[in-house]
């Protein structure tokens, strides 16, 4: 197993997919259908991550070219210590190795990493939480959503802030093949003048490649509700 973080003894083990959606290991007839069928040289592998506290990670793999990127968050609430973190393992074909580890650092308060998602030039779109400043961006409430794109090198290509006079949570990405990501998620608070809110509602945003925000839709509903996931069809809908 291959060790990306190693400070204390709480172990979390993950299969990594590619960018074909084969995953690694398998066993009895499956083990032999997928060595016929691996792109990276016929082999399998497995991570092993070691962290102190608690941890959450999403993975995607990478459309340009073979590699994964891993989010997640490091520390914990109570310690107010908080930090998402954004891994791009490549070498897969041998050994995997750590391209580049960036940690999420907002210029105050806590981060958390929730999901992410690789375009088509290896640009990875990275969604969380921050209950500070993010990117020269000041807080709106309580904790703001972020929306940071790296390109494939782990540069910042731009960040954005979302939020309300409370608390706003992102949850969900995904890429719109006409270009740029959608996210969604949840407020209790407006996020717009235009916005009508009550209680907890659901949200889902539109930003370009660019990081232009083309729109924003709060969901009103009678009770309180959250958006945990987002889909786009081929038409950008």
């Amino acid at each position: 197993s291959s060790d990306l973080i190693s400070d204390g003894s709480q172990d979390q083990q993950a299969t990594p997919t590619d960018s074909t959606g084969n995953t690694g290991g398998a066993t009895g007839t499956d083990a032999n259908k997928e060595a016929d069928t691996d792109p990276l040289s016929k082999k399998t592998f497995g991570l092993q991550i070691k962290t102190s506290g608690s941890e959450k990670i999403s993975f995607s793999a990478a459309s340009a070219q073979p590699a994964i990127y891993l989010a997640g968050t490091s520390g914990t609430v109570a310690d107010t210590n908080q930090t998402g973190r954004l891994i791009k393992l490549g070498n897969l074909s041998t050994s995997p190795q750590a391209a580049f580890n960036t940690a999420i650092t907002p210029d105050s308060g806590t981060s958390t990493a929730q999901s992410t998602v690789v375009d088509a030039n290896g640009n990875v779109y990275v969604l969380g939480n921050t209950t500070g400043s993010f990117g020269g961006q000041i807080e709106k409430g309580d904790q703001d959503v972020y929306l940071t794109k790296y390109d494939s090198a782990g540069n910042v290509q731009w960040r954005r802030l979302l939020g309300s006079e409370t608390t706003a949570s992102g949850y969900s990405l995904a890429l719109d093949p006409t270009g740029g990501v959608v996210v969604a998620g949840s407020t209790t608070s407006p996020l717009s003048q235009n916005a009508i809110g009550g209680g907890t509602d659901s949200f889902v945003a539109k930003y370009t490649a660019d990081g232009t925000q083309k729109w924003l839709h709060q969901i009103d509903p009678v009770s309180s509700d959250t958006a945990l996931a987002v889909t786009v069809d081929s038409s950008g809908n």
